[in-house]
């Protein structure tokens, strides 16, 4: 016999247990996340918690995947909306940084996946952000090609960017002494890049 149909109750729970999740996994990293701890912050006990997601890597999975899946579909359309190229790279940029001020336990989840090498996120951050990466990639080339610095690599800019952004989200009370303010540059970098010239491919 197959689980029940989803009620608002149990997919409202389910959200509980993803945010509860992303802050567990990005303060504390997988190994050290413990579900008895997820379970009593989003105010369930653990047989509730397995009952939704039957093991820590299937409640990890679920979290990324929910994290891409939002962000992949928001940037998609601030790519596609109505502006010249410099109006859409720009809101684009300001998308990322919000959706970063939002989930900063993902910033730090991106963080420990790339620092550890072998995490159980690694297939999961290729998997669903490279696409990503791919279609602002491929919307630079297309779009920007008579604005974009012909000396500049796009992919290696944009990469240069975001990590750039993932790292000032994470680094919370170390920004104002590491930056020097507050604000994040993304939007300034950018602009510098999109000054003339042809496109290096």
């Amino acid at each position: 016999m197959g689980r029940p149909r989803a009620t608002n109750q149990t997919v409202e729970t389910a959200q509980r247990l993803l945010s509860a999740a992303e802050q567990e996994f990005g303060s504390k990293g997988f190994d050290r996340a413990r579900l008895a701890d997820i379970a009593n912050i989003a105010g369930i006990s653990r047989p509730s918690l397995l009952y939704h997601y039957n093991s820590k890597d299937a409640l990890y999975a679920a979290v990324v995947r929910q994290a891409f899946q939002r962000l992949g579909t928001t940037l998609v359309s601030a790519l596609t909306a109505e502006g010249d190229f410099h109006s859409r790279i720009k809101r684009t940029i300001e998308i990322f940084g919000t959706f970063l001020d939002d989930h900063r336990h993902m910033s730090l989840m991106f963080l420990r996946e790339l620092v550890d090498g072998h995490g159980p996120g690694r297939d999961l951050l290729i998997a669903a952000g490279v696409p990503i990466l791919n279609r602002v990639e491929d919307f630079a080339k297309a779009e920007g090609f008579s604005f974009v610095r012909g000396s500049v690599p796009i992919r290696a800019a944009l990469m240069q960017i975001i990590s750039g952004m993932i790292v000032h989200s994470a680094a919370g009370n170390l920004r104002q002494p590491l930056w020097g303010d507050e604000r994040d540059y993304s939007s300034v970098f950018a602009r510098e890049l999109i000054q003339g010239g042809q496109l290096c491919n």
